[in-house]
């Protein structure tokens, strides 16, 4: 055992679901385990994704060895397309299936051709400096999903990916029992482990079970099916595919993602089905109602998604109608509450039956294992520390606390905050230092460029709208002449006018007593702002974003009649 010590450094994944990336360090050589995006909040406006912040990586871009991944889910692939070439183009290591899926959305940006990716599978062994790499497979809901076992002269740290023990999985093998197990009995450093349902108790329900049960409503349905779920969850994808071709059912899909998710499982046999079971969604129609099952993206509500834009009749080609069975096979994610409602009440109020109690009538079954599926992970492992990753911090608290009920020393357990340096020996671990790692905002094609003073005007704009003040100023006559008021999500004009006209009359005053005092252009924009903004608050308790368009003339006149007065006093 050598006497230097290991790093462990999250840079996502350990304060939020997604943006899952961590780097291992040893001496001057960093492994990084997955690159993934995550979701902004509600109140990000405008932002589409929130990827890893990789200052520290590319500070030490020159110590990378490569980028291992676990599997082809975005919180775990996402980010790459963003962070790549920054980071030099290091080797990717990958499955077969999680590099077809990559492959995607590096051509999407244009990189592909640039980039070196390497084939590993669950039986792969990797040497590179002083890191030996080697993998086992894990059941979770895609495929060639796996675990990651990194032996150092410092130890051996276990990484878990996303799992579950299913010993009855669809179309993924069962989790490789001996290899984890053997990996434990050899001696295991770190564990870090999944913590998405660390509050689940029991196992997580078998993908069999999800099955039969889908294929109950079916069978009994009499009119169209149209079942909504992530695009991702291809276990789920394969399961109503087969239950498509085993009632008679031709299959639509729609959603950009998920027809690309399908394509790839496809082209590598995961899904082994005739063409002709396929149909586009313009010829559905022709089709009778019985004989048609529809997959959608759009299960957590969201307003641009297939099957939203299909309840509200926006969707080009497919809209809900009486007697369609819709079914959300899929979990809520938190936040998204009010979302999937709203769904539901469109839906029912299109005269559909909705099927949305996912776990309680076993319509969806997580791909991440429950209390007891981590307690076997971690009595297989047999970790001397434990560190939680993959979850809300509260998540990461209550897998720690599962963690000791079975038997890890509570003062090795390691609950980390993005950007924690880990460093970790046989005998103790700390956090000595911290590298930059608040998560960097994609807005379009900017990426970072998106700060908090640019999300505190977008709320302000959200919330309260705006108020555009524009006004001629003559400096020599001072007084303020074509004074114009603009709103735009504050109140509707025609309603306000008393206001309007009281905003007006504020702002001329203001221009004109600002003008007497010779004060600046922006010394005049800024007072303005500040008695509109009393104003506006002390009438409706409300705070628009206020702009002020001035267009100041005759200067030159207002100059030379002060330099007049003055040689006219100094005589």
């Amino acid at each position: 055992m050598s006497n230097s010590k290991i790093k462990i450094i999250p840079l996502g994944g350990v304060q939020e679901i997604g943006i899952n990336c961590t780097a291992i360090e040893y001496n001057d050589e960093i492994t990084v385990i997955d690159v993934g995006l995550g979701f902004p909040l509600s109140d990000q406006y405008g932002v589409d994704y929130v990827i890893p912040n990789i200052d520290y990586l590319k500070r030490n871009k020159d110590k990378i060895q490569g980028i291992i991944i676990t599997h082809a889910h975005l919180d775990h692939i996402g980010a790459l397309p963003y962070v790549i070439e920054d980071l030099g183009f290091p080797e990717i290591f990958a499955s077969r299936f999680s590099i077809e899926v990559i492959r995607q959305k590096l051509e999407e940006h244009e990189l592909m051709e640039k980039v070196n990716i390497r084939v590993v599978t669950k039986e792969s062994k990797l040497a590179s400096g002083s890191f030996e790499i080697s993998f086992f497979g894990v059941t979770h809901s895609i495929p060639e999903s796996m675990g990651v076992i990194i032996k150092t002269p410092a130890g051996t740290i276990v990484h878990t990916g996303d799992f579950k023990f299913d010993n009855s999985p669809m179309n993924e093998p069962v989790s490789e029992y001996d290899r984890i197990a053997k990996t434990g009995s050899e001696g295991v450093l770190a564990l870090l482990s999944d913590s998405t349902n660390s509050f689940k108790s029991g196992h997580s329900s078998s993908e069999r079970v999800i099955y039969e049960t889908l294929k109950g409503i079916v069978e009994n349905a009499e009119g169209r099916v149209i079942v909504a779920t992530f695009s991702s969850l291809l276990t789920r994808l394969y399961q109503l595919i087969t239950i498509a071709q085993e009632t008679g059912r031709k299959v639509a899909v729609a959603g950009r993602s998920m027809e690309n998710i399908i394509a790839v499982a496809r082209k590598l046999n995961y899904i082994d089905v005739p063409d002709n079971l396929f149909v586009q969604d313009r010829n559905i129609k022709s089709l009778p109602d019985d004989k048609v099952l529809i997959l959608a993206t759009g299960a957590q509500g969201e307003h641009f998604a297939a099957l939203a834009r299909m309840a509200r009749g926006d969707h080009k080609e497919l809209d809900i109608k009486k007697g369609d069975t819709v079914i959300l096979s899929a979990s809520i994610i938190p936040g998204n509450d009010m979302l999937v409602q709203g769904l539901i009440d469109d839906l029912s109020e299109k005269g559909a039956t909705v099927f949305h109690k996912a776990e309680i009538m076993d319509l969806h079954s997580s791909g991440h294992g429950y209390q007891e599926d981590q307690k076997l992970m971690i009595n297989l492992v047999k970790p001397k520390f434990f560190i939680p990753v993959h979850g809300y911090p509260s998540f990461l608290h209550k897998h720690a606390q599962t963690a000791i009920s079975v038997g890890v020393d509570p003062k090795h357990t390691i609950v980390a905050k993005r950007g924690d340096v880990i460093e970790l020996d046989n005998d103790n671990w700390q956090i000595k230092k911290h590298v930059k790692a608040n998560p960097v905002l994609v807005s379009g094609s900017g990426v970072g460029d998106i700060g908090e003073v640019v999300l505190s005007d977008r709320e302000q704009l959200a919330n309260y709208g705006v108020v555009v003040i524009s006004a001629s100023v003559d400096v020599a006559a001072r007084r303020a002449t074509d004074v114009q008021i603009i709103s735009r999500g504050f109140v509707f004009v025609k309603t306000h006018q008393d206001l309007i006209d009281r905003i007006a009359e504020t702002a001329r005053k203001s221009i004109e007593s600002d003008v007497k005092d010779h004060s600046s252009e922006r010394e005049i924009r800024d007072r303005i702002s500040r008695s509109v903004r009393k104003l506006l608050y002390d009438e409706t308790e409300r705070e628009p974003m206020i702009l002020t368009v001035l267009n100041l003339f005759n200067r030159g006149s207002r100059k030379n009649s002060s330099k007049e007065k003055k040689s006219a006093q100094a005589s």
